[in-house]
């Protein structure tokens, strides 16, 4: 319970990129609803929608993802029909 007496969460949405150092899943464990993101089920489109930082592992993130506790996490997804175009504008 909180100072006014409500029973209060905190939750957490993250891009689960992350995900793969040990001090983000130790502080993970002090959340009471995390919610992770995946926004493609694949390497080559986790490139093109999300442009990670080329140190960001599509393979390691996935393992850890599915290692984690399944009693705690919620798993955010996008779908995505028809071909995806990747515009960058310059500002």
């Amino acid at each position: 319970m909180d100072e006014n007496g409500l029973e209060t969460e905190l939750a957490l949405l993250s891009n689960s990129t992350t995900i793969t150092k040990k001090e983000v899943r130790k502080a993970l464990k002090l959340i009471d609803v995390p919610m992770m993101k995946l926004d493609t089920g694949t390497e080559l489109l986790f490139k093109r929608i999300n442009r990670p930082h080329p140190s960001i592992s599509f393979r390691e993130m996935l393992d850890v993802l599915s290692d984690l506790p399944k009693n705690n996490i919620e798993l955010q997804v996008a779908i995505v029909d028809g071909p995806i175009k990747i515009t960058l504008l310059k500002i």
